[in-house]
């Protein structure tokens, strides 16, 4: 079952499974891309205003920037010292 899911303006749902599994899907519900962030459990995602791309982060501390669109990582910021367990992205993306 789902743990997370956040909907694009486009139509795409990002689903989080598991602990650390994303997958992407139409809003028909085609399967369009899945990836697997290892030793990493997903506390929260959310994606930017134009939905190219997701903001997720872990238990761990990590904040990472993704790809929608392949779910390919882009950036990852430096671990902070305790988990984080909400993200926002304000209208300026910044």
């Amino acid at each position: 079952t789902p743990r997370l899911l956040s909907s694009s303006n486009d139509g795409d749902i990002i689903f989080c499974y598991d602990r650390s599994k994303l997958c992407l899907y139409t809003l028909n519900g085609k399967l369009m891309r899945q990836a697997i962030f290892e030793d990493e459990t997903i506390q929260c995602m959310v994606l930017n205003i134009d939905s190219q791309y997701t903001v997720i982060d872990s238990d761990r501390g990590f904040v990472q920037i993704i790809r929608t669109h392949d779910l390919q990582p882009v950036y990852a910021y430096l671990q902070c010292d305790a988990s984080i367990r909400s993200l926002a992205i304000t209208h300026d993306q910044k």
